[in-house]
C-alpha cells in the first residue's frame, strides 16, 4: 500500500468511517497456519480411528485432500466450504464424514461436510440412516 492508494481511498469515500486499511499477516503466514491446522485435523482422524480399532490404510485422508475441498459445496446442505484465520487461529466449517462408520477415514469412505452438528447427528442415527441419506444424494 502506498501514499497514492491511501489518498485515492480517502478522497473517493463517501463516508470516512467506511475507509479501512488492512495491515494483516502475509499470505505465506496464513498458508503455514492453514497447513498446520489441516495436518492436525488428519492426525486427529488417525487417533480417532486407531482408538476405535479401525486400521489406517494407504489411501487415508490427507491435508491436501482437505485443502482441495475449500470452495466446493457441502453435499448435505449446499453451503460452501470455507476457512478464516483470526489471530493466528483457523476457523473452518469443513469436516470429513465417514460413509461406513466401521471403516477408517480413507478417501473412498469419506464425503466432505460443512456442518459438524450434522456430522454428530448422523453418527447417532446409525448406519441405516446413512445409507438412505447417501442414496438420496446420488
Amino acid at each position: 500500500m502506498n501514499r497514492k492508494w491511501i489518498y485515492t481511498a480517502v478522497t473517493r469515500a463517501t463516508e470516512l468511517k467506511n475507509v479501512v486499511f488492512f495491515n494483516g499477516a502475509s499470505e505465506e503466514l496464513d498458508e503455514v497456519t492453514l497447513n498446520n491446522y489441516l495436518t492436525k485435523k488428519v492426525e486427529n482422524y488417525e487417533k480417532q480411528d486407531l482408538n476405535h480399532g479401525r486400521g489406517i490404510t494407504d489411501d487415508f485422508v490427507t491435508p491436501s485432500w482437505l485443502k482441495s475441498q475449500f470452495g466446493k459445496v457441502c453435499s448435505d446442505c449446499g453451503d460452501c466450504f470455507r476457512f478464516d484465520i483470526k489471530n493466528g487461529r483457523v476457523e473452518s466449517n469443513l469436516t470429513a464424514d465417514r460413509v461406513d462408520n466401521s471403516e477408517c477415514h480413507h478417501l473412498n469412505n469419506i464425503v466432505p461436510l460443512c456442518c459438524s452438528a450434522i456430522n454428530a447427528r448422523v453418527v447417532g442415527k446409525g448406519e441405516s440412516f446413512l445409507i438412505l441419506r447417501y442414496h438420496y444424494i446420488v
